[in-house]
């Protein structure tokens, strides 16, 4: 009798130890991947904002604001223009305002008198 008790004990050893070490590789791998998982959030957190960096370094000022720029020969003649539209004389600002378009060509207020 006491054999079999001391058989079963071992076989209960023998259980507990790979249970235990099925627990513990089940609980590595899963941290294994929850580091995986970290990296791959990492690297395309990374990803953005090297590329919202890059997006700022080459964004330039100048470039979005030549399409506003204001020119001062073409201010001058557009408010010429006005000043011959409140005379009523219509042919003298459209052939100013003409010159102010020509002078600067995104100048949207010379294009509207324009009619």
């Amino acid at each position: 009798m006491p054999d079999i008790f001391r058989e079963m004990g071992i076989i209960k050893m023998i259980l507990q130890r790979d249970c235990d070490s099925y627990l513990m590789n089940k609980f590595k791998r899963q941290k294994f991947y929850s580091y995986i998982f970290g990296f791959i959030i990492i690297f395309n957190v990374s990803l953005l904002l090297a590329s919202m960096i890059s997006l700022v370094n080459n964004y330039k000022i100048s470039d979005t604001t030549t399409l506003y720029r204001r020119n001062p020969e073409a201010d001058i003649l557009l408010r010429q223009g006005l000043e011959y539209l409140g005379e009523a004389q219509n042919s003298n600002a459209e052939k100013v305002l003409k010159q102010a378009i020509i002078i600067n060509p995104n100048l949207a207020e010379a294009f509207n008198n324009l009619g």
